[in-house]
């Protein structure tokens, strides 16, 4: 099993979970801005990849394991079926989460994030040709002190043109950089480039035509490379159709080259938050255990009811027409949440309250995320109260008693 860290939503049904995978030379801190933004709609668990972090000397890891196969086996052990996992990767780590998604049985994908990651090359001879020049750089690392690395990885590696040219002035670069030598064996990192090598990975492309699952796909402007990606990947993703309806998705950040989670750290969290929240459905609120049979829990006044739980429900509605709005495409279809109330008067019968929140955009302030968080904190606050049988009945024309 890789090294890793599993944070766990603490309203969370445990059937889905995030997966998020740093690049080469990092290790699972580099994506920590991402867990605290995206924990709080479903477990997080972040890797630390073969022959990085942790991970690194790790005896139980093959030299000769994939990191994909690695990451699979430590996900299938931490999150097993029929938990349904949305992808999340930086560059090497994108690679790795989109040859994940291809492995992994449909039902299983919930959704896949690539940041400045490739879907590998199609030529034959150009994979022969990245093969060669890493095999030949994995060299060179092998021969390297730490001090030396520490020299390559200034004068050579974060000087190249996919960085951007201005990576070295970021105020956190000192103590990325600090991450990419505090312990690091230049070995290790050697043996993770040869395996991982694009050169060795099969094309992805053909899988990217039509993805089980919704795709995101992430560059920075001024990464050449990564922005010709985001174009292909764009012309071929449906763009007469809306954006909510393509299988996917591309964004390119201005401002930003290959180092999206140091140089478009809040952006790339907000984007991938937004992503997650449509692929992924809200956390429910866990009801309470059944009662044993016989046993009743009473209320304890005739003003009011004992509430026995309180539940989160989410919805997707389709319209039968779309909705035009003054501002931004017409809606297609509405999204909300309902909230349960079950309880049980004095004289034992059951009462039923349901409500529901279902913010329009453009019309309403709150986003649903918004409005599902503050039904949450309400639900777990109604568990185990004495509600009065309005409250109960939320007093909707839906509510039932008896």
């Amino acid at each position: 099993m890789l090294a890793h860290t599993h944070a766990r939503c603490g309203a969370s049904d445990s059937e889905a979970a995030i997966v998020l995978l740093h690049g080469f030379l990092g290790d699972r801190r580099d994506v920590e801005p991402l867990r605290q933004k995206l924990g709080a709609l479903a477990d997080c668990i972040s890797l630390d990849l073969p022959g990085h972090g942790d991970s690194a000397w790790m005896p139980t890891i093959d030299a000769g394991t994939s990191a994909v196969d690695a990451a699979l086996a430590t996900l299938e052990a931490l999150c097993p079926p029929p938990a349904r996992l949305l992808l999340v990767g930086y560059s090497m780590g994108g690679r790795v989460a989109l040859q994940l998604a291809a492995r992994l049985p449909p039902p299983r994908l919930a959704g896949l994030v690539i940041l400045s990651g490739s879907p590998g090359l199609d030529d034959g001879a150009l994979r022969e040709a990245r093969l060669s020049r890493d095999v030949a750089l994995a060299a060179r690392l092998r021969a390297m002190t730490p001090p030396h690395f520490d020299e390559w990885l200034r004068r050579e590696w974060y000087r190249a043109a996919l960085w951007g040219g201005r990576l070295q002035e970021h105020p956190s670069f000192e103590r990325m950089l600090l991450r990419r030598t505090d312990g690091a064996q230049p070995r290790d990192r050697a043996a993770s480039l040869e395996r991982e090598s694009v050169g060795r990975q099969p094309s992805c492309w053909p899988w990217l035509e039509a993805p089980p699952a919704p795709v995101l796909y992430v560059a920075g402007e001024e990464d050449e490379a990564y922005c010709k990606v985001a174009t292909r990947l764009a012309e071929h993703s449906g763009v007469a159709e809306p954006v909510e309806r393509r299988l996917v998705r591309v964004a390119v950040l201005p401002a930003a080259g290959h180092a999206l989670l140091l140089e478009a750290s809040a952006p790339v969290a907000e984007i991938c938050h937004a992503f997650a929240s449509q692929v992924l459905p809200p956390p429910l609120v866990p009801a309470p255990p059944p009662l044993s049979e016989g046993v009743r829990i009473q209320a304890r006044g005739p003003e009011g009811v004992d509430a026995l739980s309180a539940r989160l429900l989410p919805f997707r509605l389709p319209l039968t027409a779309p909705l035009p709005l003054a501002r931004g495409p017409p809606v297609t279809e509405r999204a909300g949440v309902l909230l349960l109330v079950e309880g049980m008067a004095a004289d034992g019968r059951a009462v039923r309250g349901l409500g529901e929140v279902c913010p329009l955009p453009g019309f309403h302030s709150e986003s649903l995320d918004e409005a599902a968080a503050q039904l949450r904190s309400v639900a777990h606050r109604l568990q185990g109260a004495l509600l009065p049988f309005a409250v109960a009945r939320l007093d909707g024309p839906t509510a039932k008693r008896g």
